[in-house]
């Protein structure tokens, strides 16, 4: 009959810290997912809230390693994709 429909598709980005503990001055890495390709994303968290910037590859996923140093407690950090604006945020905990 030649009808046909289309869906468009939206990927959601993801961040991620691992591990979910650790001892302040280790080390979280950050893994993020579905974000803009070849774009860099912001990155603040709950100490610096200037992290250096990380560079997304041609799948639009990077990862970063961070060093921790702060209070005990609950640590958020966020992701903000420059070229579609969109940003999400990951949680992890400081142990002294």
């Amino acid at each position: 009959n030649g009808i046909s429909a289309t869906t468009p598709f939206y990927y959601v980005p993801t961040l991620k810290a691992a591990p979910t503990i650790v001892k302040s001055g280790g080390t979280v890495t950050l893994s993020g997912v579905h974000f803009a390709a070849n774009s860099t994303v912001s990155l603040s968290d709950c100490e610096t809230y200037n992290l250096p910037p990380a560079n997304t590859d041609s799948n639009g996923t990077f990862t970063v390693n961070i060093s921790v140093n702060g209070p005990s407690g609950p640590c958020t950090v966020t992701a903000q994709d420059y070229w579609t604006g969109l940003y999400v945020s990951t949680t992890f905990i400081i142990e002294s």
